[in-house]
Parts: C-alpha cells; sequence; structure tokens
C-alpha cells in the first residue's frame, strides 16, 4: 500500500511533493484541481488534499471521498492554520492536517504511519471476515 493521490492547485509545490514522494518508493498520481480528482480518487490509497482549490474546496472533496472511499487514508495540506479549520477538517474525516509551508520527511513519516496503520486495519477486519466465514463454515 504506497499510492498516493496528491491534489494540489501549486504546480511548483506539487511536482516538488511528487518527486520527493518517488524518491521515496510512494507512487504518486498528481492532480490540480477537483475534477481530476474526483476521476482518480479510487485509485489511491491515501489522499493529500489542499483546502483552497481553483474550483472547489477541499473539505467538499473528504466528505465525498469518505462516502465513497471511506478507507482512504487522508491528509490535509493548507495554508489555513487555524483551530476552525482543523476542526472541519478532522470532523470530515481527515486523518492528520498538514499546515504549509511543510517538511518533506515530515510528509512522508506521516503517509509511513498512516500506510502502517490502514494496512493493519485492512489485515484485522479480513481476518475477522475470515473467521466469520469459517464459523459460517463449520456451522457454528
Amino acid at each position: 500500500m504506497r499510492r498516493i493521490l496528491l491534489l494540489e492547485d501549486e504546480i511548483e509545490l506539487r511536482e516538488e511533493m511528487a518527486a520527493f514522494l518517488q524518491k521515496r518508493q510512494w507512487q504518486v498520481l498528481q492532480v490540480g484541481n477537483v475534477a481530476e480528482f474526483s476521476s482518480l480518487g479510487d485509485q489511491a490509497d491515501i489522499a493529500v488534499i489542499d483546502i483552497m482549490l481553483p474550483d472547489g474546496c477541499g473539505f467538499d472533496v473528504i466528505d465525498a471521498l469518505r462516502r465513497q472511499w471511506p478507507h482512504c487514508g487522508i491528509v490535509m495540506l493548507t495554508a489555513l492554520g487555524s483551530d476552525h479549520g482543523k476542526r472541519q477538517a478532522f470532523d470530515s474525516g481527515a486523518d492528520r492536517y498538514l499546515v504549509k509551508p511543510i517538511k518533506l520527511l515530515e510528509l512522508d513519516a506521516i503517509l509511513n504511519d498512516l500506510s502502517h496503520r490502514l494496512a493493519a486495519a485492512s489485515t484485522v477486519g479480513l481476518s475477522k471476515l475470515e473467521s466469520a466465514a469459517l464459523r459460517e463454515a463449520s456451522g457454528r
């Protein structure tokens, strides 16, 4: 699980983050607007989403992403450092909230942590499903 969908409208920042993450062994899909993101949302394990976008709001993107792909990891990336913005992001379903300018090593560490937690949760979920299937097959 190492696929990232990066939604950032600032081209230089997006390309810098993508290049860094690719060097760190992440598969990165990068888009600059909500329309492009919407068509690729199901192709990533973790989404890194800017809040202020030219064709929409990152909070709306999170809401839609949580409804369609509830197990996707979400990292908000924004210039907004207010407590209200953080609260809104977490209430919408973000896992982490980073204020620009970001440190790329910190982003990588956050993505690694989130990736490990998502993988562990999915393994536990499969184990529970497998256990239930075995109980059902044996008639218990």
